[in-house]
């Protein structure tokens, strides 16, 4: 019976153990890189945008206005950030509320690069 005290306990330490790599771990989490065209949103929960990228995604970009400011919207950029999602709206009292409930992907952004100026909007003649 005393091998059964002993076992919990070792169990127990190890549990432990694992828990505390893993918090290193997530502390030292790599950095989110995307690509996308920069859009502008005037009257959503947030102003700037990425679109473009996997199946017709969207991210919002956030901490990062003062740099996408200087960006003309069409750009295609690179940014690299903390990539997370997040559920808006249905609160009828929150006046940033969608008027719908919704998931979003949102990037905090910590570097912008622009990789190509807005496309002039004029068809590549042969």
């Amino acid at each position: 019976m005393t091998r059964f005290p002993f076992l919990v306990t070792v169990l127990c330490a190890s549990a432990i153990l694992i828990g505390v790599a893993g918090a290193e771990k997530a502390s030292q989490k790599s950095v989110d890189t995307l690509e996308g065209v920069l859009r502008v949103h005037s009257k959503f929960h947030y102003r700037y945008f990425i679109d473009g990228f996997g199946d017709g995604q969207q991210c919002a970009l956030y901490q990062a206005d003062k740099h996408l400011k200087q960006i003309k919207p069409g750009s295609l950029i690179r940014v690299r950030g903390d990539l997370a999602s997040k559920r808006f709206g249905g609160d009828p009292r929150d006046k940033r509320s969608a008027l719908v409930r919704t998931w979003i992907i949102y990037m905090d952004v910590s570097q912008v690069e622009v990789l190509r100026g807005p496309a002039n909007g004029k068809p590549s003649g042969k």
